[in-house]
């Protein structure tokens, strides 16, 4: 994550370039298909928070291709993101966490 923009190079994620040793990235050297990787970012934000150091978790998921991220997996992200975008919860638990992000390898 780019420090200044807070930008994640999935890239650099999944191979784990970047550093003197390349032990691979999040998922390891030979990642599987359904792997997951659970990660806490560290923020601070210039609001009424003072900037007080806040955190979250992140799930980073892994599928070689897109066709192999399973129906119920997607229709749970589907539902969240049209829940954004209606302006409605994202979650009727009240904690939707931690986010995930997927990586695929190829389309």
């Amino acid at each position: 994550m780019n420090p200044l923009t807070g930008v994640i190079d999935l890239q650099q994620t999944l191979d784990g370039t970047g550093g003197i040793l390349n032990l691979g990235g999040a998922f390891g050297l030979l990642p599987l298909d359904g792997s997951q990787a659970t990660t806490t970012i560290y923020y601070r934000l210039n609001d009424p928070s003072n900037n007080a150091l806040q955190h979250i978790d992140v799930t980073f998921m892994y599928y070689t291709y897109k066709s192999q991220i399973g129906q119920g997996l997607l229709t749970n992200l589907l539902t969240k993101l049209t829940n954004v975008l209606t302006g409605n919860l994202i979650s009727k638990s009240g904690n939707p966490r931690p986010p995930v992000i997927i990586i695929t390898r190829y389309n």
